[in-house]
């Protein structure tokens, strides 16, 4: 009687260890029979009836395992990186995103209603991607009302400028700091300019001085945009920086008694600028959130 209940203890002893147990963080204990453990889930049949279903629970949920063995297994979940509610290819078209707050690359065809160093527009095009953003451009009809104005005289001794001609190009690079939840951003950058010019006045005395002159411009500012539903947006931007130029200066004075007085030189001068500029423009997405 003695050796059958020994042999029915050993048996118990046996049988009881024969199964897997898996602590929850939760405090809850399972009787298991573990079939397969995967970067992130466990698998297990109920020890108490391992003919039936496979379970299957996440392995961040299980504290630790003590397997058949006696060997005790603290679980660690493979941790992931957080997801967003949406990936960058789905959402509102216009929804801000982590980047900017519009699409994260875009194709930009604008036009300057304002003016810049030597002209009164300018018609480009460009390329955004996340933050950064560069424009080339080409600018006509240069400012009347600028080159009026001259260092070395006073208004007083110049009538308008007669003739004002002239062309450049130039590009621009920018910087975009986005503001949250909204289709505004505010942006600092870089801008740089070619022109070439023809510029003649009338001198109160009867005389005129032309200008033929190349000139280099760069400078720094930066502005604020709004963009719309639609893909249209609004630019608002000051730059301030410095001209370098160089030309061939005529001057030519006509006397009524016949006599004609003419020189010219050639000349190279710095001037300092400050302008500001007002652009329209519009978004074609490369990359749509």
């Amino acid at each position: 009687m003695k050796r059958n209940i020994s042999f029915l203890l050993s048996l118990f002893v046996l049988t009881a260890s024969a199964q897997d147990v898996i602590k929850m963080k939760d405090g809850k204990e399972i009787q298991a029979k573990i079939s397969e453990i995967t970067q992130d889930e466990i698998k297990y049949k109920s020890f108490d009836y391992q003919d039936g279903p496979t379970f299957t629970i996440n392995k961040s949920d299980v504290n630790t395992i003590t397997y058949a063995n006696g060997m005790t297994e603290e679980i660690k979940a493979t941790s992931k990186p957080a997801q967003s509610s949406g990936s960058e290819e789905s959402g509102s078209f216009w929804k801000p995103s982590l980047y900017t707050n519009q699409n994260p690359a875009t194709l930009i065809g604008f036009v300057d209603l304002g003016g810049f160093i030597m002209s009164g527009g300018k018609i480009g095009i460009g390329a955004r991607w996340r933050r950064l953003e560069g424009d080339v451009f080409f600018k006509s009809a240069p400012s009347i009302w600028w080159w009026t104005l001259d260092e070395d005289k006073s208004a007083d001794d110049f009538e308008p400028t007669r003739e004002l001609k002239g062309s450049g190009f130039g590009s621009t690079f920018k910087v975009l700091l986005p503001t949250a939840n909204s289709n505004n951003i505010i942006h600092v950058g870089l801008t740089s300019e070619i022109s070439d010019l023809k510029w003649i006045r009338d001198l109160n005395n009867g005389a005129t001085e032309s200008w033929y002159a190349s000139m280099i411009s760069s400078g720094l500012g930066g502005g604020f945009t709004h963009y719309n539903d639609n893909g249209l947006f609004f630019r608002g931007s000051a730059y301030f920086g410095m001209s370098v130029l160089t030309g061939n200066f005529k001057y030519e004075h006509y006397y009524t008694n016949g006599q004609t007085v003419y020189w010219g030189n050639e000349r190279s001068w710095t001037a300092f600028f400050g302008t500001i500029e007002a652009t329209i423009g519009y978004q074609i997405p490369l990359k749509i959130k």
